[in-house]
């Protein structure tokens, strides 16, 4: 009996992303066309999961300009994808998140031969990083039998796959749509980490470097960062901006109604005091204070 998949998807970009499953038909000629069927489509800060078989062929396209980011395919194991926001320039990144109780293989598929050839390994619970490049195929194998786990064909995206399904850090958020930060404490905030703050992301360019932001914050204000920043960085020396991308600078952005300890990075700052400035008083958080009300 063939056993059914689940493949999720959580749209973490600034923009719609059409999920299409990918008829084959039975078509011999490599050169034919493949049609593509639009089963479901997901705003920016949502997911979505579909139900599926071993080696059906989905792909993910934004919206409305029809940028491919992404095909996969399950095998043995659920997936879950995110990190679909476009990129400039080359080379891609994969990163892989083995949520399974297996060792996973990252094989690398020669186009033109056929041939395989083994990369890395993620033990149960490691994340590990590929460089790629667009349109490379990596397939996804247990480490002990060979059995194929997942494929996966990059395009314009730099995905996120998490092998087994989601983690289990991302259930509010595939339930809501989005994590909550509100009425979270500081401490709280800083022993769920970021996994569970963070809902949105794009990439500067071909930068590497990273906005992000809650569910809460609007996409195109992300845009907008990304923007600043990209102009920021027009001239800066290359090797200066891979230090940085190397070390895993980000930047994150903030909702009209959140402030700074809202960040899981800075949530240490809640109940300090810097000089006489209480910082867990709301508005001496906030990275814009409120002008005064005059007399």
């Amino acid at each position: 009996m063939t056993t059914l998949r689940r493949l999720t998807v959580l749209n973490n970009s600034p923009v719609e992303v059409d999920l299409l499953y990918v008829c084959n038909d039975g078509a011999e000629e490599e050169e034919e066309e493949e049609e593509e069927r639009s089963f479901v489509r997901i705003p920016p800060g949502e997911a979505r999961t579909q139900e599926t078989f071993a080696e059906h062929k989905w792909r993910c396209r934004s919206r409305p300009d029809g940028t491919l980011l992404v095909t996969v395919a399950c095998g043995d194991a659920n997936l879950f994808v995110t990190d679909l926001s476009p990129e400039l320039g080359e080379p891609r990144r994969l990163e892989l998140d083995n949520h399974t109780q297996a060792e996973a293989e990252v094989v690398w598929l020669d186009g033109e031969s056929g041939a395989e050839s083994s990369y890395l390994r993620a033990r149960p619970g490691e994340s590990r990083t590929q460089q790629t490049f667009g349109g490379h195929t990596w397939r996804l194998k247990s480490a002990a039998d060979a059995s194929q786990l997942a494929t996966v064909v990059l395009g314009a995206a730099s995905p996120r796959l998490g092998l087994g399904g989601p983690p289990p850090t991302t259930s509010a958020l595939m339930a809501s749509g989005a994590p909550s930060a509100e009425g979270e404490s500081a401490a709280e905030r800083s022993r769920s980490g970021p996994s569970t703050f963070y809902a949105q992301r794009v990439t500067v360019g071909a930068t590497g470097l990273a906005i992000r932001a809650h569910a809460a914050v609007s996409p195109h204000a992300l845009a907008a960062a990304a923007e600043v920043v990209g102009r920021m960085l027009q001239g800066c020396p290359r090797e200066v901006v891979a230090r940085l991308a190397a070390a895993g600078c980000t930047v994150a952005v903030i909702g009209r109604e959140q402030v700074t300890s809202d960040v899981p990075e800075h949530a240490f700052l809640s109940g300090e005091r810097c000089g006489s400035c209480a910082t867990n008083h709301p508005e001496a958080r906030r990275l814009k204070p409120e002008p005064e009300a005059r007399a």
